[in-house]
């Protein structure tokens, strides 16, 4: 589950409905980082308003250990933002440094980017709230409890091996998808809309 706000409403009761299946979300990955991470235990969150009206990662957090300050901040126009290749603008800038000053009087050293869109403004948005703030980008760290644990179930390795395709499924196709597919993968795809009656 690639999403964060899906991972947030979602990911628990697709696991107890499914417990034979290995479902893998963001969300957990980017709390054990970022609980890694952080020296004075203040981590900010960045993401959708749907992710942060559920509070998931306060939850997560706190659920594991006590003693740890969340700052949560609905950043709802990273999006379209990101969607539209404006990742190093003026506007942007402007929208992030607004969005993340109160992250930054409150002296934050960990922010997740709690949106799949976000990692593609990192850069502007490390300019934002300071080079001694670590960027935690959930993405990465799913990637990685994946990639483990393909590597710990070698029957299921093979089988991903010897099939070597890769299919790409989108809930929405913008106008810029094939442009952002480019700067991440540094390959064409052609992508298949999915809709879910």
């Amino acid at each position: 589950m690639a999403c964060n706000s899906a991972s947030a409403v979602a990911a628990d009761k697709l696991k107890k409905r499914f417990p034979k299946i290995p479902i893998f979300e963001v969300i957990s990955p980017a709390v054990i980082k970022a609980k890694s991470v952080t020296k004075n235990n203040k981590i900010g969150v960045i993401g959708t308003k749907a992710t942060i009206q559920t509070d998931i990662y306060n939850i997560k957090i706190s659920h594991i250990k006590k003693g740890y300050k969340i700052y949560n901040q609905a950043c709802p126009l990273f999006v379209p933002l990101a969607e539209e290749g404006w990742i190093n603008t003026k506007a942007t800038k402007i929208i992030a440094d607004d969005y993340l000053l109160a992250l930054k009087k409150n002296r934050i050293d960990t922010l997740i980017l709690g949106c799949t869109h976000y990692p593609l403004l990192r850069s502007l948005i490390q300019k934002s709230i300071g080079t001694n703030v670590t960027l935690v980008d959930p993405a990465e760290n799913t990637a990685k409890a994946v990639k483990k644990y393909i590597k710990d179930n070698p029957k299921l390795n093979n089988k991903l091996i010897k099939g070597k395709k890769h299919d790409f499924y989108f809930s929405d196709i913008s106008p810029n998808l094939n442009k952002l597919i480019s700067n991440w993968l540094g390959q064409k795809i052609k992508p298949k809309l999915h809709i879910i009656q």
